[in-house]
């Protein structure tokens, strides 16, 4: 995925310090070069989360996670950016390749990423209520174009909306997906302007949004998946949910890794658990009526068919008739 309407979108230095670039180590006739790969996000002093599909299959010793970087071509920025070899690639249990379901990887890094004015982690959205939707932000340096793009030189930054869930699936379904489509409950959808989209190349970079209390604090709320194109007028990109699906990814980790993103996930869980519970089981009502919603609508499709059928009979055989005059 990579950002569209780019050329009003570059974000400022520092502006946005818990982007990192995934970079990967090759050889070419002795020279080690470092290959983008994907976008990231800081949400611990050694843990970057990305996009499972970006990294599976990859050595974690060809690993290296950039932060503090801007533009890609230049040296002369205020401060320099860091980079950290990835001691582990942790994929999400669930992850699945083909669907990208649970699409989340945690890159634990080697040693601890030093924090500066432009490096500095996030935290992950436990709870959308606190967020404002309407001014979310994704970020990275991926194509201009679907087709036949450039990667870009500096960050870029683009605000777009949180779609809801039924408007974002009614959405897909409008495109090859098929009016059948049904979008799975880890992914969350936002944008949908024309011109605005990640696209190739944004791919495991966040979507984070403002706090509503303090506008000026973000928490992560999805990490960029995949879409239909790039900036399609009334189609959303799609995202995996970063908090559930980065929660679910330390499971089955090493236990250093456990003790890391648990610490992280901590700082939000001190206060509000039983508002925390009210909220689960609040979704999982909804997630309930979602289905139970489908279920009627494929319901009232059958139905409609078989009439379509019915009727179709039905006149085939009055035009049978008739023509037995003639």
């Amino acid at each position: 995925a990579r950002i569209l309407g780019f050329q009003e979108g570059e974000s400022q230095f520092g502006e946005f310090p818990w982007v990192a670039a995934v970079l990967r180590v090759e050889s070419l006739s002795g020279l080690k070069l470092r290959r983008f790969v994907g976008g990231g996000t800081l949400i611990h002093p050694r843990v970057v989360v990305t996009a499972a599909h970006k990294v599976k299959g990859y050595n974690k010793s060809d690993m290296v996670v950039r932060l503090g970087e801007w533009d890609t071509q230049s040296e002369q920025e205020p401060y320099r950016h860091q980079d950290v070899a990835v001691d582990d690639i942790v994929l999400h249990p669930g992850f699945v390749l083909q669907t990208l379901y649970h699409d989340v990887a945690l890159l634990i890094l080697k040693e601890e990423s030093k924090f500066a004015s432009h490096i500095d982690s996030i935290c992950l959205a436990q709870d959308l209520s606190l967020v404002d939707p309407s001014a979310c932000v994704i970020n990275g340096w991926g194509l201009s174009g679907f087709e036949n793009g450039e990667y870009q030189r500096i960050m870029k930054s683009l605000t777009l909306p949180l779609v809801q869930y039924k408007d974002c699936v009614n959405s897909l379904r409008t495109t090859r997906l098929g009016r059948y489509f049904r979008l799975h409950p880890s992914f969350t959808c936002a944008g949908g302007e024309k011109g605005k989209d990640a696209c190739r190349g944004d791919g495991g970079g966040p979507l984070a949004c403002p706090r509503k209390e303090d506008p000026k604090r973000y928490l992560l709320v999805g990490i960029t998946a995949w879409g239909i194109g790039c900036g399609q007028d009334g189609i959303p990109g799609v995202y995996n949910a970063a908090a559930n699906d980065s929660e679910g990814s330390e499971v089955e980790g090493r236990s250093d890794t456990e003790a890391i993103t648990r610490e992280e996930n901590n700082q939000g869980r001190q206060h509000g658990a039983k508002e925390q519970r009210l909220e689960k089981r609040k979704q999982q009502r909804e997630e309930r009526e979602r289905r139970r919603q489908e279920k009627e609508e494929s319901r009232e499709e059958r139905r409609r068919l078989r009439e379509e059928r019915q009727r179709e009979r039905l006149e085939a055989k009055e035009i049978r008739r008739r023509n037995r005059g003639f």
